[in-house]
């Protein structure tokens, strides 16, 4: 009694089939939504003093995102040090009127 072995030709039809759909499973499957609602940035660069620090700072603005990041140059260390990042979308919109 001869065992009947499935053909090689097959199994590799087989695995092909298998490969293509998990392949089409994925490539169907949407984005993650943090990545689509980041739009290409439109940038403008500031310097200034910064209250409490000796070297002065910079001032990225983000003007397509509404994000603000002020940082300054540790020129020992040749490292930028970010001071603090800011969502001006969320702070124009937080703001009160005040009386004149």
């Amino acid at each position: 009694m001869a065992s009947k072995r499935p053909s090689p030709v097959r199994s590799l039809i087989l695995l092909n089939a298998a490969l293509l759909a998990a392949l089409a499973a994925v490539s169907f499957v949407p984005s993650a939504s943090a990545n689509q609602a980041r739009v290409k940035g439109q940038y403008s660069m500031v310097t200034g003093r910064v209250q409490g620090s000796t070297p002065d700072g910079i001032f990225l603005v983000d003007g397509s995102n509404m994000r603000l990041i002020a940082a300054t140059w540790d020129v020992s260390r040749r490292t930028l040090d970010v001071i603090g990042l800011r969502d001006l979308r969320a702070d124009s919109s937080s703001t009160q009127t005040r009386p004149r």
